[in-house]
């Protein structure tokens, strides 16, 4: 007999989860599209920067971001469903994603509408931080989300050392 409270996999819950993972999935890649319309010159503002010798062709940088927002969606939709987190952990889990994704969006804003190079290397600290935690609490649900944190950590710390680099060569 089934415990009162638990849920069971044949729940009428599970005919939402294949729109709500499509939705998880594109939601960070079409709101970064759309946050792209406040600088669509991008591609000329980098063109007219100095930029540091290890910095990476615009189609690794496009391909890189593609991939780290599919992660992301990802993340979001394990994180939204998962049943090993609860409570307090499951909604700090959710609310770092979340602030770590507004303040992604507000790096580019920063960075590209308004060229505000140095404040733009203090926000990339403080979103770097926010994966960090957001890292912490996904490695409980499981070693690939686990992983794919640690991929989107990596490359987050070396674009910390691109926006940092191209800053001082452009002051």
């Amino acid at each position: 007999m089934p415990k009162e409270g638990i849920m069971h996999k044949t729940t009428p819950h599970q005919k939402l989860k294949l729109p709500l993972f499509i939705v998880c999935l594109f939601a960070p890649l079409l709101l970064a599209e759309c946050i792209k319309l406040c600088a669509p010159s991008a591609g000329i503002i980098l063109q007219n920067l100095r930029l540091p010798p290890f910095f990476p062709p615009g189609w690794l940088l496009q391909a890189m971001w593609f991939i780290l927002y599919i992660i992301m969606g990802y993340s979001l939709y394990v994180i939204i469903t998962n049943s090993i987190l609860q409570g307090r952990a499951k909604n700090s889990a959710f609310y770092y994603f979340v602030l770590q994704l507004a303040l992604n969006y507000l790096w580019y804003t920063a960075f590209f509408a308004f060229q505000y190079r140095g404040f733009s290397v203090l926000l990339m600290a403080l979103w770097l931080s926010l994966v960090i935690a957001v890292w912490k609490r996904v490695r409980a649900i499981n070693v690939c989300m686990s992983n794919l944190w640690f991929f989107y950590t990596a490359w987050l710390f070396f674009s910390a050392i691109l926006n940092y680099s191209i800053w001082i060569l452009n002051l």
